[in-house]
């Protein structure tokens, strides 16, 4: 049976933080939609094909009835030529991309996987709704609430804060008062003692449970308290740590403000790659329809005699120029998207992502 893939039934179990798992899945899904571009390519350079066929076929009719001269069949032919040789490169690049998703989801390592079938679900063309995609200043504020790394940052800050203050108490003078209480237990087996005036002290039968009873009836109990006072003359070492910490601390500040800046380019270049693609797409999509009605005005004025047929081919290999175009518009926003969703940290919703915790047996 073939394997059904769509982007978002992809999900990944790791052990990873989130941040990398984030990098792998916009990775994963650049790769598939160049498959999706592989795939859909194939399409156009199809299209194109049946058009110079159907030129050619045209075109030996007539050469047949002796309304076209035999060398012009040549172009036709030529057309047809090349363009399945286009198709051929295609549809074994198209191979290759499936090849490397079977790698990136591990349908390689047997033999029966290797031999399934995969069918990619999504089509670029649909795009998501306007609505989805936040305002740049609405987007921004969502990315720094969320974003993983400028929370490590935070944290990293935040200790060398700590640090800092620790290191900064230890050159202090510091004054430790001590209190402590204890109970004795003196009970207990004792055994007959002669003094030496001659006075024996007869045995006595105790044991454990009272000695235990003494000690928790405090009848025997003992008090101690102790006060010291540390001064830190030339304490080097801890002038040595509260150096260190202040650096870290200035560091990792630095690089807090270095990751705020990244999210700031990348929501900024998420959303104007989102604005670009959404314009290459109403472009070519105008593209796409002229040159589709020029090829039909084109096919009517070459069986009407007025043009050559290098001229009728021209105009299809504009419209396949335009094919493609529309469809690698249509590719870029998806790519966009994903990109939009990396920045304002929702690529991973929705998507069966487990975080496990790495297990030692």
């Amino acid at each position: 049976a073939p394997i059904q893939i769509a982007r978002t039934q992809l999900s990944i179990t790791s052990n990873l933080d989130e941040a990398h798992i984030a990098d792998l899945m916009a990775s994963a899904a650049g790769q598939y939609w160049d498959a999706v571009r592989a795939r859909d390519n194939i399409k156009v350079l199809q299209q194109t094909l049946d058009l110079a066929q159907k030129s050619y076929e045209r075109d030996k009719q007539a050469l047949d009835l002796g309304a076209l001269a035999s060398l012009d069949i040549y172009q036709s032919q030529t057309q047809v030529a090349q363009r399945n040789t286009d198709l051929v490169q295609a549809q074994y690049a198209y191979t290759a991309a499936l090849d490397g998703l079977r790698r990136l989801i591990g349908a390689d390592l047997t033999a029966e996987w290797r031999a399934a079938e995969l069918v990619l679900e999504d089509d670029p063309a649909k795009v998501s709704d306007r609505a989805s995609i936040m305002p740049y200043e609405e987007a921004l504020a969502a990315a720094m609430r969320v974003r993983p790394e400028l929370d490590a940052a935070h944290r990293r800050v935040t200790i060398d804060d700590l640090n800092a203050r620790v290191a900064r108490n230890l050159m202090l003078p510091r004054l430790d008062l001590t209190v402590q209480a204890q109970a004795a237990g003196l009970g207990g087996n004792q055994v007959a003692v002669t003094g030496p005036l001659g006075i024996t002290t007869p045995a006595v039968s105790g044991g454990l449970a009272q000695s235990l009873g003494q000690v928790f009836a405090f009848n025997a109990p003992g008090y101690g308290a102790g006060l010291q006072l540390t001064l830190p003359f030339k304490s080097t070492a801890a002038q040595a740590q509260l150096a260190d910490a202040l650096v870290s601390r200035t560091r990792d500040r630095y690089t807090e403000r270095q990751v705020q800046q990244q999210i700031v380019q990348d929501v900024r270049q998420a959303l104007t790659s989102i604005d670009l693609a959404n314009a290459s797409i109403e472009s070519a999509t105008r593209t796409r329809d002229l040159a589709q009605k020029n090829v039909e005005a084109e096919q009517q004025k070459y069986e009407l005699g007025t043009i050559t047929a290098f001229e009728v081919l021209d105009s299809q290999t504009r419209l396949a120029t335009a094919e493609s175009s529309l469809l690698n518009a249509f590719v870029g926003y998806q790519e966009a998207y994903v990109s939009y969703q990396r920045a304002t940290w929702t690529l991973l919703d929705g998507l069966g992502m487990v975080l496990d915790t790495p297990r030692v047996n």
